[in-house]
C-alpha cells in the first residue's frame, strides 16, 4: 500500500536535511549516481554554496530555496515530494515550508500525509524564551493542534542533538515539555535525531546512534516502517474517494487533460468507472461519469519519469488520464473540463449529494464568533474554503449551522446507510495566531 509521510514543524529544524539524506540513501541503489560528483557539481553551479546544507539542497531545489535571505538561508518555500524506500516499500515523503509566511502551503502539504514526522531543533524547545517568545512558542502550538485536527499519527523528531551533545537529560526534558504540551496529539514516538552533513553520517535515522546508547526506542526509518504497517492492518475494502489536487492541460509530457489525485480510502484501477464532482463544463456546475485510462506513479510537475502502474490504493498521490466522459447521456471531452478547488471522486456506484450549502454541527462555546453572516473558512481537503453563516441553531451538546459556500459547490458520497463517507471538518473561524483558530466539526447535510 501506497503512504504519503509528512516531515512539518519548525523553520530552520533541518527537516529538509533529514529528508534529504534518507533520499541519498536510496538514490545510492543506483550504480550510476554519485552523491560527491552531485555536491562538487553545486559548488561550480551555486554562487552562495552552503556545505552544511549538501542533504537539504536535494530536497530544496528551486533557486529561490538555494540563496540567502535576510534571515538564513535554507528555507523550504514550497512543497516538496520524494519517494524514499522503507523496508520493502517505496513510500512518498513530503517537505513543507516551516516558515508561518508559508502556512497555506504548509497546511495544505500537511493534509497530503497519512503520518506526520513533526520536526523541532531540540536545544530550541528546551530554551528558557520557547515559552516567553510568543512567535516561536505560539508557531509550535498552531502547527501541532492544526495537525490533530487531522486525527493522524505522530512522530515527533528532536533534532540537532549534536548541538546539546547528546545528552539524555535534555532529551528527557523534550519530552516532558511535549507530554504536557501536546495531550492532544497522536503521538507514538518522540525520536531523538541529528545528521552529520560533513561527516556522512546520521544518528537515529536509519539505525541507533553509537553517540546516544542510552536511548533504547526505534530509529525514524523503524519507527515509520511500523506505522504503515499498522494502516495496512487496519485497512477494509471500502469505497473509492480521492480529491483533486490539480490539472494539467496539453503540453510535450502529457497527451491531454490529466489529474493529480490523492486517494483518501479505497482503491483506483484502470478501466474503473468513477464519479467526479463537481466540475465546471462550458460555465456549468455539473457532475460527470468516466473510465480510469491510465494512472501514473510520477510524483511531481517536474518529474521526467513516467512509471504508470494499473492501480494504486489508499494513500497513494498520482496522476490519472479519463475517458468516456459523461454528464448524464451526453459525452463530454476532456478539454471542456474543468476540476474545482473542492473536486472529489468516488466508485460510480455511490450516491452522492452536490450543493453550494452545507450542514454542520459543532460543539462551538463562544457562540458571539458563529453569528449569522459571518465569513469563515472550511479546510475542505486541505483548502481554505470561505462560507458564509447563513443560520445558525442550538442542538444537544453543541450548535448546528448551514453554511453557503462563496461562488463554489462541493460534494460528498454517502454509504448504503445514507452515512457521508467523509464527516469529519475542520472549521477555521479566527486568524488570531494567539488563539487555537480551528475547531472540529460533524457534517450533517449537504443542501441545507
Amino acid at each position: 500500500m501506497a503512504k504519503s509521510i509528512v516531515v512539518f514543524g519548525m523553520a530552520h529544524s533541518g527537516k529538509s536535511t533529514c529528508i534529504g539524506y534518507m533520499y541519498n540513501k536510496t538514490r545510492e541503489k543506483d550504480p550510476n549516481y554519485d552523491f560527491e560528483k552531485y555536491v562538487n557539481n553545486l559548488k561550480q553551479e551555486l554562487s552562495e554554496y552552503d556545505s552544511s546544507r549538501d542533504y537539504g539542497y536535494l530536497v530544496d531545489e528551486f533557486i529561490e530555496e538555494r540563496i540567502k535571505t535576510r534571515a538564513k538561508t535554507g528555507t523550504s518555500k514550497k512543497i516538496h515530494l520524494k519517494p524514499i524506500e522503507l523496508g520493502d516499500a517505496t513510500i512518498t515523503v513530503i517537505d513543507t515550508p516551516g516558515s508561518e509566511h508559508k502556512s497555506k502551503q504548509r497546511q495544505k502539504g500537511m493534509y497530503y500525509g497519512d503520518i506526520g514526522v513533526f520536526c523541532i531543533e531540540i536545544n530550541q524547545l528546551t530554551s528558557e524564551e520557547f515559552f516567553t517568545k510568543k512567535d516561536l512558542f505560539t508557531t509550535f502550538m498552531a502547527t501541532l493542534i492544526l495537525w490533530s485536527k487531522f486525527n493522524r499519527r505522530t512522530i515527533i523528531a528532536l533534532t540537532k542533538m549534536d548541538l546539546c551533545e547528546y545528552k539524555e537529560e535534555v532529551y528527557l526534558k523534550a519530552c516532558a515539555i511535549i507530554n504536557q504540551l501536546c495531550e492532544m496529539v497522536n503521538v507514538s514516538a518522540i525520536i531523538p535525531i541529528s545528521v552529520n552533513v560533513k561527516g556522512r553520517k546520521a544518528h537515529n535515522i536509519y539505525h541507533r546512534s553509537s553517540k546516544m546508547e542510552w536511548y533504547q526506542g526505534d530509529s525514524l526509518s523503524e519507527a515509520l516502517i511500523k506505522e504503515i504497517g499498522d494502516i495496512e492492518e487496519k485497512q477494509k475494502i471500502v469505497p473509492l474517494l480521492f480529491y483533486v489536487d490539480r490539472s494539467y492541460l496539453r503540453s510535450k509530457q502529457y497527451t491531454g487533460q490529466s489529474w493529480r489525485i490523492k486517494i483518501l480510502q479505497g482503491n483506483i484501477s484502470i478501466n474503473e468507472e468513477i464519479i467526479l464532482s463537481p466540475v465546471l463544463i462550458n460555465g456549468q456546475i455539473g457532475t460527470i461519469k468516466a473510465k480510469v485510462k491510465s494512472i501514473r506513479a510520477d510524483l511531481e510537475k517536474t518529474s521526467t519519469d513516467i512509471i504508470k502502474i494499473t492501480s494504486a490504493t489508499e494513500g497513494s498521490f498520482v496522476g490519472i488520464d479519463l475517458y468516456d466522459i459523461r454528464m448524464g447521456n451526453r459525452k463530454v471531452s476532456k478539454e471542456n473540463i474543468r476540476t474545482l478547488c473542492t473536486s472529489c471522486g468516488f466508485t460510480s456506484g455511490l450516491t452522492y449529494k452536490v450543493s453550494d450549502t452545507f450542514v454542520f454541527k459543532t460543539n462551538f462555546i463562544n457562540l458571539e464568533k458563529i453569528s449569522e453572516g459571518r465569513q469563515m473558512d472550511i479546510l475542505w481537503f486541505g483548502r481554505a474554503v470561505t462560507f458564509q453563516i447563513v443560520k445558525r441553531e442550538s442542538v444537544i451538546n453543541g450548535i448546528k449551522v448551514t453554511g453557503r459556500i462563496m461562488n463554489k459547490y462541493i460534494s460528498m458520497p454517502v454509504t448504503d446507510e445514507g452515512e457521508f463517507v467523509i464527516k469529519d471538518l475542520i472549521i477555521r473561524y479566527d486568524h488570531n495566531r494567539n488563539s487555537n483558530p480551528f475547531l472540529e466539526a460533524e457534517l450533517i447535510e449537504i443542501g441545507g
